[in-house]
């Protein structure tokens, strides 16, 4: 099924070598279990061999993917500098390779390029981290046994974010917004409490500001509750207020199998 496709998306990516090693006469949740947490599991050690492979020395590589993850609504450059002790023209080097791989991007902020917001889009490195980092002590058959659950549930919905964010050039296509000059940027909020961000907004020349919100649902159409709509509104209205853009602003769902009407 589709959605089977894209949840297995969401932990290995869309690595062709991955998907061979696929048995397609088990669920989901078997070839997680196969590839990632069985005693010898087909990935053994798969990311040490990843930077090992890639990079000759991956020490710092690993520092930065390292510190964002552990942020994941991302950093600028700033923060990755506070936290890794990286800067300068170095930094650029690490960081242009890291995106140059597909493993971060940079994300431009509204009107500041130099503000950009890095985060890792890597699904399979991303759910490393998640679960996999350090030898983290999980029952051998854990994703089996966590189906829709919260911890397995947050994290689709994670990961179905950042695979909208890979495909903004389709969602414009989707929406029929690739006929109007665009332009579309990560947005970070720097006075509310705490602090909001929008990972998408699109720009639009028709006097427009396009604002899309992601939602995963593994099993129907997704249900905006009156608490989510408020939410929704509230950061559109902090949006609005900081930018002092006289734009109108339009909201937009990106979900599994639509929205139901309420």
């Amino acid at each position: 099924e589709r959605i089977d496709i894209l949840k297995m998306y969401c932990i290995i990516g869309g690595v062709p070598l991955y998907w061979s090693q696929l048995d397609y006469t088990k669920s989901v949740e078997e070839n997680v279990y196969l590839l990632l947490f069985d005693e010898s599991p087909i990935l053994e050690g798969e990311y040490s061999k990843i930077m090992g492979s890639i990079f000759k020395n991956p020490g710092n590589y690993t520092k930065i993917i390292d510190t964002l993850c552990k942020k994941k609504s991302g950093m600028t450059r700033k923060e990755i500098t506070d936290e890794t002790g990286l800067s300068g023209g170095y930094l650029s080097e690490l960081l242009d390779n890291l995106e140059g791989c597909d493993f971060i991007r940079g994300f431009n902020s509204r009107n500041k390029v130099k503000e950009k917001i890095w985060q890792v889009i890597d699904p399979f490195i991303l759910f490393h981290h998640q679960f996999l980092h350090n030898e983290k002590n999980y029952d051998s058959h854990f994703w089996q046994k966590s189906i829709n659950t919260p911890t397995t549930n947050t994290w689709y919905g994670f990961s179905f974010e950042r695979i909208c964010m890979l495909h903004v050039e389709q969602i414009l296509y989707a929406f029929h917004l690739d006929v109007v000059p665009t332009t579309w940027y990560s947005w970070r909020s720097k006075e509310s409490d705490p602090k909001l961000q929008i990972d998408l907004v699109i720009e639009r020349a028709d006097n427009t500001i396009t604002i899309a919100e992601f939602k995963f649902n593994a099993l129907k159409e997704y249900t905006i509750t009156k608490e989510e709509y408020t939410k929704i509104i509230n950061r559109a209205g902090v949006f609005q207020e900081e930018t002092k853009t006289k734009k109108g602003i339009q909201i937009i769902m990106i979900t599994t199998f639509g929205v139901s009407k309420n």
